[in-house]
C-alpha cells in the first residue's frame, strides 16, 4: 500500500492494513496484536505500530488484553441490536431522498449490485460465494446513503460503515453458511423490490422497503448463537 502511495503516513498504512483484516475476519477474534513483534516484523519502530493500535481501540477493533497486549475485539449480538438502532434513524429517511436525487450512473449501478446480490443469495453465479454477501450488501445499502446528497447523513453513515462491514462477516462466521442461505432467500428479494420502487420512482415504497431490510436483522439476531 505504502509503494502504491508513498504519501500515506506509516501508521494509517498500518491501521487500514489491520482494519481490513480485522473487519473481514482475517483476524479472528482474541488473536494477539504485540506491539513489538509487529513492529520487529515490518522493521519499523514502535510508535507507528502504536498509534494503529490505539485508532484501533478507539473504533472498538481492539482491546487491551493485558500489558501492552492488544486482542482483536469481537462483534457481539448487542453490539448488533446498537447497530440495528442507529440503521433505523438513518437509513429510511436516507433513501426516501435518494429516490428523487439519484443519477442515472448510481441507478444503473445499483440496479447492478442488486443482480450480483440476488445472484449470491440463489447461488447461481458460481463466481461468487456467501462471503461475497456481505461486500455486495454493504455496497448496495452505501450507495443509497451516497444517493440522497446530504453531507451531514452521509457523514453519520460514514461512522458506521466499518462496524456495519464488520457485523456482515460476524454474521456469516456466526450463522454457517446453510442458516445465513435461509435469510438471503428473503434478502435477495427485498434488494430487487427496493430497486423496482427506486425505478418507479415511489418514495414512500423505498422507504418502506429499506426500513423491512433493516429490521431483517432482528431476525438474524434471533438465529446468532
Amino acid at each position: 500500500m505504502l509503494a502504491e502511495n508513498p504519501f500515506l503516513v506509516l501508521s494509517d498504512v498500518i491501521y487500514q492494513s489491520l482494519y481490513n483484516d480485522i473487519i473481514q475476519l482475517r483476524m479472528s477474534p482474541d488473536s494477539r496484536l504485540n506491539e513489538s513483534k509487529i513492529a520487529e516484523e515490518l522493521g519499523i519502530s514502535r510508535s507507528p505500530v502504536k498509534s494503529a493500535l490505539s485508532r484501533l481501540e478507539k473504533d472498538g477493533l481492539v482491546y487491551k488484553k493485558s500489558g501492552k497486549i492488544m486482542a482483536v475485539s469481537w462483534m457481539t449480538k448487542e453490539d448488533g441490536y446498537n447497530l440495528y438502532e442507529a440503521r433505523s434513524a438513518l437509513e429510511g429517511f436516507a433513501a426516501s431522498l435518494a429516490v428523487i436525487r439519484i443519477t442515472s450512473n448510481q441507478m444503473e449501478e445499483l440496479e447492478l449490485l442488486t443482480k450480483q446480490y440476488i445472484a449470491v443469495c440463489n447461488g447461481s453465479n458460481k463466481d461468487l460465494n456467501a462471503n461475497d454477501y456481505a461486500e455486495i450488501d454493504h455496497k448496495f445499502h452505501s450507495l443509497i446513503v451516497t444517493a440522497s446528497c446530504n453531507p451531514y447523513i452521509l457523514r453519520m453513515y460514514k461512522s458506521l460503515e466499518g462496524y456495519l462491514l464488520h457485523y456482515r462477516y460476524c454474521l456469516y462466521y456466526s450463522l454457517g453458511p446453510e442458516k445465513l442461505q435461509r435469510i438471503l432467500f428473503h434478502a435477495g428479494k427485498r434488494h430487487q423490490a427496493i430497486f423496482n420502487a427506486f425505478k418507479m420512482g415511489f418514495t414512500d415504497i423505498v422507504r418502506h422497503e429499506v426500513e423491512e431490510d433493516v429490521h431483517s436483522m432482528l431476525n438474524a439476531f434471533n438465529q446468532w448463537e
